[in-house]
Formats: structure tokens, C-alpha cells, sequence
């Protein structure tokens, strides 16, 4: 088939894929045949390259990485086009693929570097998107890469396309008895974050099932980041179904409560984490205060921020989100002059573009009209 190809949709099919995943497959240990049948299964994606829009980086990698063996065997066996970018390509652009390690190792191996900076996220982009063009979609750990993918798309602020790379992702991953917990548990921050209250019952129904399953399965290091993020989608779902007079939304704090202040406990004050979990524990203590007219919680709040902040480095990123905090507990007190001096370190400390901005600015609005 992939011989005798010629127009756009079956270019573009499953099948196609399918085919030449069995032929890198089938290359797997042999010499003499392997640089022909990369070549083979390379000519898939370039013709795909062509066909598609310029800026298709995802199908140009997955050929090239496909096409630098045969390159360096004979180059005839490849585009004349590409011969001086080949000459310069990385090789570990074909270690970090489907070409040379199976789906479970790409994963883990990648998996460490998506809290790297642009340029590498630039590159996983290209990495994951490669080897996700290049499984099948019946492949039972294709969800592992789609899940990775929409985590690094959500890290480079394209929120739309990773949430529904990470609602593709779902079924399979919890499926996948194997699939990394952590995973799970960023997968539903990307659907979580992006949709918010307002989202589809559905949606927000399936962040929470995947941040249960995650907490379920992870015992290690990452657990108080897992709690918290559990606790952060259940306090989302809480926000939907109670401004819909929904009686049970009531279930859904108290269970944000209990893994907020899980996550706050299991951990450390001088783990980085740390004050982004006293933070999430501290809304959700705001919104049972606001919920039963209860404001002796808001000590507990007003101290894990505090105690957070005392052990936080100057450049930590969550240091504004804590005095955000504090501002919410000094308004629900009617202390509006803390809360002002609060809101004001806030905004000072907060980077442009932060999503929190707008909200810091219609606080002090409606402060200063007061």
C-alpha cells in the first residue's frame, strides 16, 4: 500500500499507519533489510509533509528520524531534499522514538523533561507528536502518548488542543492498568483547567475519575501533588453543580477538604510544592467558610499560607497565588484594608499574562470602590 499511494485520504489513513508501524516492527534486529524498510515507512510521512501545510514539524520528524538510518547506509534510499538537513540531524532524535524504544520507556524517558523550559517543549511537542503519528490508533498504549502530548501542549498555552488531546487520552488510560499515575493526574488538570466550572458535567465527571484513579495508584513522592490535584477538580465540580442548586454538591468539598488538607499534611513546607498546595487547601476551606458561614476555618487557611510563605523561596511562583489567598480570608473577615495590602502584593509579584491578573484586578476594583 504505502508503495503505491498516491491521493490525500488514504495518505492520511490508519491503515497507512498501521502498515508502517509492522514494517519498523518488522526491521526490529535485522541489518542488511533495515535502512530499506525505514526508508519504506519514512516515505509515508514525508509524502504526508508534502501534502499537509508548511508548518507541519510532526510528520517532517517522524520522517526524518525514520529516514536517518537509511541515510547513512545509502542515501539514494531517501529525498535528495533532505540530504543536508539528515546531515545535521540529532541523533537522539531516533533514540527518543517509536524507532528505537517501545512506548512505555519513550514515555518514562520523556516524562522527565516536561517540566523543562520552551525550547524543550517545543521539541516534545515534536517528539510525542511523531510517535503518536506513527501508532496506530487500535494500539493499546497509544492513550500513553496522547495523554504526554496534551500535558506538553497545555505547558506551551495551547489549552484548547490539549484538552482534547487529554479527553481522547482518558478512556484508554484508565484502561490501562500500567499507565503512570502521575499521568492520569495531569491529564485531568489539562481538562480541568481549561473547561472550569462552566465545563460539561461529563467532562468535569471524567477529570475526576481519572484524579481518583491517579491517587489510587501512586504511593510514592508525587503523592501530596496528586491529592491536591484531586482536590482541586473535585472543588471545580463543587463550584458547577452548586451554582446549579445541585443538594449534593456538599459531597464534592468535603471531599476537596479531605484531600486538600491530605496533600498539606503528607507533605513538607520546604518541598517546592508545598505553598501551591497550601493554596489549593485554603480555597477550599474559603469556599466551605462561604458555603456555612464558618469562619474559624479560615485560621487554618490563614496558617498554612503563612507557614508556607515562611519557607518559600523570592522566586517562587505560587508566593502570589498565597497572598491572593490571604486577600480572599481578610474580605471574608471584613478586614478590606488587609485584604487591599494583600491583593496589592499579589498583583505586584504576578507575572503578565498570569490568568490569575484579571481576577487580582476586579478584587481591587471592587475594593477601592468600596
Amino acid at each position: 500500500m504505502l508503495e503505491t499511494i498516491g491521493d490525500t485520504e488514504p495518505l492520511f489513513s490508519d491503515d497507512a499507519t498501521a502498515e508502517a508501524a509492522a514494517i519498523i516492527e518488522g526491521a526490529r534486529g535485522q541489518d542488511d533489510d533495515r535502512a530499506r524498510a525505514l526508508a519504506t515507512a519514512g516515505q509515508l510521512y514525508w509524502r504526508r509533509r508534502l501534502t499537509a501545510l508548511a508548518d507541519d514539524e510532526v510528520n517532517l520528524h517522524a520522517a526524518m528520524v525514520l529516514f536517518l538510518l537509511p541515510y547513512r547506509h545509502d542515501r539514494t534510499l531517501v529525498p535528495e531534499t533532505l540530504w543536508d538537513a539528515l546531515a545535521g540531524f540529532d541523533e537522539r532524535n531516533v533514540e527518543f522514538s517509536v524507532v528505537s524504544q517501545g512506548i512505555p520507556e519513550l514515555c518514562t524517558a520523556l516524562g522527565e523533561v516536561v517540566g523543562a523550559g520552551p525550547d524543550a517543549l517545543a521539541w516534545l511537542a515534536r517528539v510525542f507528536g511523531a510517535a503518536a503519528a506513527m501508532t496506530p490508533a487500535a494500539h493499546p498504549k497509544r492513550p500513553l502518548l496522547t495523554g504526554w502530548l496534551a500535558v506538553v501542549h497545555d505547558r506551551r498555552g495551547e489549552k484548547e488542543h490539549a484538552a482534547a488531546l487529554a479527553e481522547e487520552a482518558v478512556p484508554g488510560l484508565l484502561a490501562d492498568t500500567a499507565a503512570d499515575g502521575w499521568l492520569l493526574s495531569l491529564v485531568g488538570q489539562v481538562i480541568r483547567a481549561h473547561h472550569g466550572p462552566r465545563a460539561d458535567p461529563r467532562l468535569l465527571a471524567s477529570a475526576v475519575e481519572v484524579s481518583r484513579e491517579a491517587e489510587r495508584r501512586v504511593a510514592d513522592e508525587a503523592r501530596p501533588s496528586v491529592l491536591h490535584n484531586l482536590s482541586a477538580t473535585l472543588l471545580t465540580r463543587y463550584t458547577a453543580r452548586a451554582a446549579c442548586g445541585d443538594a449534593g454538591a456538599v459531597d464534592d468539598l468535603v471531599e476537596a477538604l479531605d484531600r486538600g488538607r491530605e496533600a498539606v499534611t503528607t507533605g513538607t513546607a520546604d518541598r517546592p510544592s508545598f505553598l501551591l498546595h497550601a493554596a489549593g487547601y485554603a480555597g477550599a476551606l474559603g469556599a466551605w467558610s462561604d458555603r456555612t458561614g464558618d469562619l474559624e476555618v479560615l485560621d487554618e487557611a490563614e496558617y498554612v499560607l503563612r507557614h508556607g510563605l515562611s519557607h518559600a523561596e523570592e522566586d517562587d511562583t505560587q508566593v502570589p497565588y498565597a497572598y491572593f489567598r490571604l486577600g480572599e480570608i481578610a474580605q471574608r473577615r471584613g478586614r478590606d484594608e488587609e485584604a487591599l495590602s494583600c491583593y496589592t502584593t499579589a498583583s505586584r509579584l504576578l507575572a503578565a499574562g498570569d490568568p490569575l491578573v484579571p481576577v487580582l484586578r476586579d478584587a481591587l476594583e471592587g475594593l477601592r470602590a468600596g
